[in-house]
């Protein structure tokens, strides 16, 4: 995750704004890039979530590694992710529960994913 730790810090670091602030440095989008990140918006207590693409399986299923998310923020590489919008989008997902080994139950949204590599100038 040694790419992730520089994007992440640059990219989508909170503060005021939430990931706001950094629009324009990086190129964003809809769709997921091997490499990018997937940002989940803050929901109720959450403090949002970001994870790094490793493998794109389908339109509508990556895998991504993370940490912070589950057991006190241990890395879980090579979790699924689904897109489960109407749209077809990326605006809303389901992760992988890993204890469970199944789907999560809660749907969340999703801002989109921040492409790796800052923009030319």
């Amino acid at each position: 995750m040694q790419g992730a730790t520089s994007i992440s810090r640059c990219a989508a670091r909170p503060g005021p704004g939430g990931t706001q602030h950094r629009v324009g440095r990086y190129d964003r989008g809809r769709q997921p890039q091997t490499g990018s990140l997937l940002v989940l918006k803050r929901r109720g207590n959450s403090r949002g979530h970001l994870a790094v693409v490793t493998r794109i399986v389908g339109p509508r299923e990556i895998i991504v590694n993370h940490a912070n998310w589950l057991n006190r923020g241990r890395i879980h590489l090579g979790t699924p992710v689904r897109d489960v919008s109407a749209g077809n989008d990326w605006s809303a997902a389901r992760v992988w529960y890993i204890p469970g080994k199944t789907w999560g139950r809660s749907i969340r949204p999703a801002y989109s994913f921040i492409y790796p590599g800052l923009k030319d100038s």
